[in-house]
């Protein structure tokens, strides 16, 4: 896979996200439950290709939003935050 598709495959991915994630609100149910139904069911569709994805690419791109998100949706202050850096 050439890398202007993997960049296309990936912004493809991240407004499926987005548009689950809005749906899971307007639902009132957790967006974690319908983002894994909305995996399934990419998964199983046979004409899809198969998407293959780099470790590094995956810590680059998706691992910060949402250990981000945790941090601003956690029950963690700014005070608690900023000690935390600061003791280490």
């Amino acid at each position: 896979m050439d890398t202007l598709h993997q960049i296309q495959t990936i912004i493809l991915l991240l407004m499926v996200v987005l548009a689950l994630t809005t749906i899971a609100r307007k639902l009132i149910i957790p967006y974690p439950i319908l983002l894994v139904i909305g995996g399934l069911v990419l998964g199983l569709i046979p004409a899809l290709p198969t998407i293959r994805l780099y470790p590094d690419l995956v810590f680059l791109v998706f691992l910060p939003p949402i250990l981000w998100g945790r941090q601003r949706g956690g029950r963690i202050s700014v005070d608690e935050a900023s000690h935390g850096l600061r003791s280490n």
